[in-house]
């Protein structure tokens, strides 16, 4: 687990994520996103994804769920749009008190890259479906982690644009500093020290722990 955690700035509606003011008990959290909230390549993948982390930290308060979907998408209208998969539908069943959303490492794929204002619709439709469930869930992302040289044809320059979108959408993100989150040989997914890295920062915007000590994020 990492000793500190990098400098940030919070929005004003960051106040909103501190996961021990939410009303309902058990305070339900949905991970969403693709192979790396999944766990692909972690050893012991159901007890070292970060999802499964996070809710060790957050204690038996809190039910953490792992929604990730190796391969997933943000972008409408292919196989490997989130929203065709079995697990979106589970999330939305869940009810959850909180949803974390990390996607978008896909969607910098040449082959799915459908362009600027493509990605913002599908993320802006995504999370907005999730702020209108019952439940009247607080929505988050976390933008998805530098990218290196890989055989997935995951392109930093467009991980970029993405990243800058996520950043323009009236939802609050948490920004994970380049290198911050180690990754295993394939350049793309965290290994067990990334994992942890990854929870302990949706951890610290959860609890609204450590003041400037907290990851950059936006004003939630």
């Amino acid at each position: 687990m990492p000793r500190g955690l990098p400098a940030s700035h919070h929005s004003d509606t960051m106040e909103n994520m501190d996961v021990y003011r939410q009303p309902r008990s058990p305070i339900r959290v949905a991970c969403v996103g693709d192979s790396i909230t999944y766990g692909f390549r972690l050893p012991r993948r159901k007890q070292t994804c970060y999802p499964q982390v996070l809710g060790r930290l957050l204690g038996d308060a809190c039910r953490v769920r792992n929604f990730g979907v190796i391969g997933a998408i943000a972008c409408k209208g292919s196989i490997k749009s989130y929203t065709r998969t079995r697990e979106y539908r589970r999330s939305l069943a869940f009810r959850p008190s909180i949803v974390i959303v990390m996607l978008g490492t896909n969607d910098a794929k040449p082959r799915y890259w459908k362009g600027t204002s493509a990605f913002r619709d599908a993320m802006l439709r995504l999370l907005t479906d999730y702020q209108n469930l019952p439940s009247v869930p607080t929505v988050a992302c976390i933008l998805p982690p530098q990218t290196y040289r890989n055989r997935y044809h995951i392109r930093e320059d467009i991980m970029q644009t993405i990243r800058d979108i996520l950043k323009s959408l009236p939802f609050p993100f948490v920004e994970i500093p380049p290198g911050y989150v180690t990754v295993g040989p394939d350049g793309i997914h965290p290994d067990v020290k990334g994992a942890n890295a990854i929870a302990q920062i949706a951890f610290t915007t959860l609890c609204k722990k450590g003041g400037s000590a907290a990851p950059h994020s936006s004003d939630v």
